[in-house]
Order: C-alpha cells, then sequence, then structure tokens
C-alpha cells in the first residue's frame, strides 16, 4: 500500500555526490537518481551514508544540497532518501523539472537559489 503523499518522478540520471561537513573527511562518489518528489529524492550508491548527513549534489546546471533521511541495503547497492534543503537552479531540462516540482516557475532562464518547502 502506497502511503506517500507526493508524486514521484522517475529519473535515471547518474551524479556526483558529495557529502559535506566531515571536516578533513570528505566522502565523493556517484549516485543514480532513482525519482525526485516535491521534498526529496531517492538515489542508489555504491556507497552507504549516514543518516543525517548533509549532501551536494550535482547535475547537469543545478545543484542540490539535503540531508539523508535514509539508507538502505539493497541487493547490489544503497538505497539513500534525501530530503531536499536547497537547490541552485539553471536552465537544463532536468532543471526545471526539479524546479516545477519544487513550485518555481520552470520558465526562468537565470540560476537562482530555490528554498525546498
Amino acid at each position: 500500500m502506497e502511503r506517500r503523499g507526493n508524486t514521484r518522478i522517475a529519473a535515471a540520471q547518474v551524479i556526483p555526490v558529495q557529502v559535506i561537513g566531515l571536516g578533513d573527511l570528505e566522502l565523493v562518489t556517484s549516485a543514480r537518481i532513482v525519482n525526485v518528489s516535491p521534498n526529496g529524492l531517492r538515489m542508489t550508491t555504491s556507497e552507504a551514508i549516514r543518516v543525517g548527513s548533509f549532501l551536494r549534489l550535482e547535475f547537469d546546471d543545478a545543484t542540490i544540497f539535503g540531508e539523508v533521511r535514509y539508507c538502505e541495503r539493497e541487493r547490489h547497492a544503497y538505497g539513500v532518501g534525501v530530503f531536499v534543503e536547497e537547490i541552485l537552479v539553471g536552465t537544463s531540462e532536468l532543471a526545471r523539472l526539479v524546479a516545477s516540482l519544487i513550485g518555481d516557475n520552470p520558465e526562468q532562464t537565470q540560476r537562482e537559489t530555490v528554498r525546498a518547502r
């Protein structure tokens, strides 16, 4: 039974992921975005990422800052849920899709900061 209140959009883009706030320690890996919703996204990665970690995700001309809400071991990877805190939106098609999901104007052509709800 599906209990989510928000629509999820399927995605399959591989993006770089940086765990921030670790001092001198830094985890940089890549992840595949599985789906995107107005409040967050789900991705898979080969590395476990600690719940509560803050992430910087970059794709095309957008950057997402978020917090890891869960990290579940799957068959050959980890499923990671990310609550989106802030998005720096550019003009690519994927950036416009993400902006439209969080209620920003997808027709804007300049890079700007968008706060997630």
